[in-house]
């Protein structure tokens, strides 16, 4: 089912590299895919919108998959408030450059994180609601570049 014009709700729950992990949606706390709806319309549409296609790597994760990708235990992907992706029409790297220039029309975040490598890909993190507004905080591998 489409959630937004360019997302589909299988996109929540889904893990590439751990695909056998995922919590199928049906058994997803609805609270999380309520976080999760406002990472999709507050970036990853927008996103689509400025760059075309891209491809959801990881979203709502819970403990097993979130420990077997790696990641704290903190993890915003753990409340639906994370997501990992690589666009497929532009490389990561422009993408990137576009939200630091802030050229992404309608697209907000807390933390942004540009992971580099042979194959890279962006990380996007909400605040939950009751913290307020994504300071827009800009990473590349961790390191702070706005801030």
């Amino acid at each position: 089912m489409k959630i937004s014009p360019d997302f589909h709700d299988w996109e929540l729950t889904v893990s590439t590299e751990h695909p056998d992990l995922v919590t199928p949606l049906v058994d997803v706390d609805p609270l999380h895919i309520a976080n999760a709806m406002r990472v999709v319309l507050g970036h990853l549409q927008p996103t689509r919108d400025f760059a075309g296609q891209v491809t959801t790597l990881s979203f709502i994760r819970y403990a097993e998959l979130n420990a077997a990708a790696g990641s704290k235990p903190t993890s915003s992907h753990l409340l639906g408030l994370a997501a990992d992706y690589r666009p497929s029409e532009i490389s990561a790297l422009d993408l990137f450059e576009s939200f630091q220039r802030m050229d992404v029309p309608g697209a907000t975040w807390d933390k942004l994180n540009l992971y580099t490598g042979s194959r890279p890909y962006i990380h996007v993190a909400f605040r939950p609601v009751e913290e307020g507004q994504g300071r827009l905080r800009i990473y590349r591998d961790w390191e702070l570049l706005n801030g």
